[in-house]
């Protein structure tokens, strides 16, 4: 098990490369962070819904950042 800050956690694709072990000669898309999610959960030891709910969140607050003017 890994000890890590949950909540710093974030899932990411590399599309197009490279592509997640079981789908190794396929064209990479966004839907597998799916399987990174069960492999983090497993090494981390949180409960893969758990850990959705946290990337969902942190996701949403990037996204919010990256919406919000900056001022000058």
């Amino acid at each position: 098990m890994i000890n890590t800050a949950s909540e710093s956690i974030v899932l990411e694709t590399d599309a197009p490369y490279p592509v997640p072990a079981p789908f190794r000669g396929k064209r990479n898309e966004s839907a597998y962070p799916v399987q990174i999610a069960g492999r983090i959960a497993k090494i981390t030891a949180i409960p893969l819904q758990e850990l959705a709910r946290i990337t969902t969140k942190r996701t949403d607050s990037i996204q919010r950042l990256l919406k919000t003017p900056t001022r000058a």
